[in-house]
């Protein structure tokens, strides 16, 4: 192994350029345009966009396209944190929240892929609200970088051993993906056999209620990204200084009801009942639609109505905005009719859901640990081979 060097010295930077939003929205064209959102999933090459331009476009904004075998990835917002790498499979415009890196010589492209893979942007961010590369500390960075011939060995070796972990993930998520399916079967009929009054959300709940309590003598506060929202109302606090989150985010109260707005997220059923906040008040992502139940219905109830399949699918088909960014409106949210049932009956209802549930919970609580370690695993394998800390690769 030779000594680390800084990346700025083997890689070519490589920015995104602004994309009006009157040009998105356009599924075929000469070049892909991608935005953050395109670059989820689990595969390496990213073969389609949710927007194309054409070379008239392109010209007229004298955009430069990025280059096949270019590596791309978040460099602003939430997106930042995942560390998502993507291998762009044609020339491709990226909008200007992305960061794109190709190899500038004596690197192997592979090697530079699991570099890639290895570098955390998040040590490289500013300190700010909005999360951003601070770019000159990322330039700056220091990696070990072998002889060519060892970065080849090294290459095939990660290709080897990850190809095999996504295989079991992927088997795992299969199967949580029919668990998901069999909770939300319980959860749809349950609710739809509800006898009551036919109600609007907005009868029974405050839709994205207006004003915030007094901050007085309060300097930390309870913060909830969009990550930290599970697909079966899951919720893992996290806490910020509350200058740092007091102003740009959605303000929420304890017992009020998360809902995902945008695209997957809201189809994936990302809801949740907020509970346990510092203070008795959060601030959140703004991708958040909230409600704030009033007297007539039970926070768990209004949560399993937003969580049914009937909600999810009729909204999916309401949603608003550009692929890849489309959002469900509050008027969806606000104007959805469902059966109330009295306080008690809906409190026998959520009762017998947590019972129905329980053991489908905890079957896949058991199985998301067994892809989290392998997930550790993965990254644990990376960070050593990648940091030459394991050289003894077969």
């Amino acid at each position: 192994m030779i000594g680390e060097i800084k990346l700025k010295y083997f890689t070519k930077f490589m920015s995104g350029v602004g994309f009006p939003e009157e040009l998105q929205g356009k599924e075929v064209g000469d070049f892909p345009f991608m935005k953050v959102s395109d670059i989820n999933g689990p595969e390496r090459i990213v073969k389609s966009s949710n927007n194309y331009v054409d070379v008239a476009t392109v010209k007229k904004n004298g955009w430069k396209p990025i280059e096949p075998n270019s590596i791309v990835m978040a460099k602003i917002g939430a997106a930042l944190t995942k560390n998502h790498r993507k291998i762009l499979s044609e020339a491709t415009l990226v909008d200007n929240n992305m960061l794109a890196v190709t190899p500038s010589g004596g690197v192997d492209a592979g090697f530079f892929y699991w570099v890639w893979r290895f570098i955390d942007l998040t040590k490289y961010q500013n300190i700010s609200s909005v999360p951003s590369v601070n770019m000159d500390e990322l330039r700056n960075a220091k990696v070990m970088l072998p002889p060519l011939e060892i970065q080849k060995k090294l290459a095939t070796y990660l290709d080897q051993k990850t190809a095999a972990i996504d295989a079991a993930i992927e088997k795992k998520r299969r199967l949580l993906g029919l668990i998901d399916q069999k909770r939300i079967s319980i959860i749809d009929s349950t609710i739809r056999a509800g006898v009551g009054v036919k109600v609007k959300i907005k009868h029974v709940a405050f839709i994205n209620p207006n004003g915030k309590r007094d901050f007085t003598g309060i300097d930390v506060a309870s913060f909830i990204p969009m990550e930290a929202v599970g697909e079966s109302g899951q919720l893992v606090l996290q806490e910020r200084p509350l200058d740092s989150v007091s102003s740009g985010y959605t303000y929420v109260e304890e017992n009020d009801v998360v809902l995902a707005k945008i695209t997957p997220c809201f189809e994936n059923g990302k809801a949740a009942v907020v509970r346990g906040l510092r203070n008795k008040f959060a601030f959140g992502t703004t991708e958040f639609i909230v409600m704030r139940p009033g007297t007539r219905v039970e926070p768990d109830y209004l949560y399993y109505v937003v969580y049914s399949k009937n909600f999810r699918e009729n909204g999916t088909n309401e949603m608003r905005g550009s692929a890849g960014q489309k959002r469900v409106t509050e008027n969806y949210v606000a104007n959805y009719e469902f059966n109330l049932p009295t306080i008690q009956n809906q409190k026998n209802v959520i009762k017998l859901l947590r019972k129905s549930l329980l053991d489908i919970d905890n079957v896949r609580d058991k199985i998301q640990d067994s892809v989290s370690q392998l997930e550790e695993y993965r990254a644990s394998l990376i960070s050593n081979i990648i940091a030459g800390r394991q050289s003894d690769v077969g």
